[in-house]
């Protein structure tokens, strides 16, 4: 796969269109997504904002691969996603997305740094650099105290601060952020917002789900999620 900022031209680096999931299983089917459709674009943040449940985070997931709609489509850099294989998605991810989830996915044996440059490991990437990056990131969002700790016995902010750093060490043309400031107090989730949006660039589109004022003021387009469904406000 190969992708150029160019051959884009004005359309969105990321389509959602009428996407729809539902969840099957025991006596009732659960379909948090109902009916969104949503556009992003190089050099914009995009904001996903709503009531907890009403779905933000099965998209977030649907539009990183590791959720499959069961209709609608999801067109990211130009290229439709809607009969890759797995193996398609891990090396679309492994090279055009970095993800940071609600819930972060941390190898739970081994120390902060490592899980932050696990995803350098796997791209057999420049570890040397991407270790000093990190520990400079760490510095300044203030968990550099705790890189050598294994991840298990890290407070909840740590952990959120930790999953932003392995997604920021690692920036790709699309950054997916759930909640990047959550369990963080107001100083912190305001140091967050600014380095998050140090990553604004024309050649790369941040999306980010979140219930924070400050983060969502800040959004060049936001959409409201609500039972399911989209609802562009900006």
């Amino acid at each position: 796969m190969s992708y150029s900022s160019g051959s884009l031209d004005d359309s969105p680096a990321v389509i959602g269109r009428n996407i729809r999931k539902i969840f099957r299983g025991g006596r009732v089917d659960i379909e948090p997504v109902i009916d969104v459709s949503i556009e992003a674009y190089l050099g914009e943040l995009t904001i996903l904002r709503g009531p907890s449940g009403g779905g933000k985070t099965v998209i977030m997931n649907i539009l990183a691969g590791f959720v499959r709609p069961d209709d609608g489509k999801v067109i990211i850099l130009g290229k439709d996603t809607s009969k890759w294989s797995w193996n398609e998605w891990n090396r679309f991810r492994r090279d055009y997305i970095s993800y940071m989830p609600q819930r972060s996915m941390f190898i739970s044996g081994i120390k902060a740094l490592e899980n932050i440059l696990m995803p350098i490991y796997i791209r057999n990437g420049d570890i040397r650099s991407a270790k000093v990056y990190a520990i400079k990131l760490a510095k300044e969002l203030g968990v550099d105290n705790v890189l050598d700790r294994k991840i298990y016995v890290l407070s909840g902010g740590e952990k959120r601060r930790i999953s932003l750093i392995r997604c920021l060490v690692n920036p790709k043309p699309i950054m997916l952020l759930d909640e990047p400031t959550s369990n963080l107090d107001r100083e912190m989730a305001d140091k967050v917002i600014d380095k998050i949006l140090e990553y604004k660039d024309p050649d790369r589109a941040l999306i980010i789900a979140s219930h924070d004022l400050n983060l969502i003021g800040r959004g060049d387009t936001i959409y409201e999620i609500i039972d399911g469904k989209s609802f562009k406000v900006k």
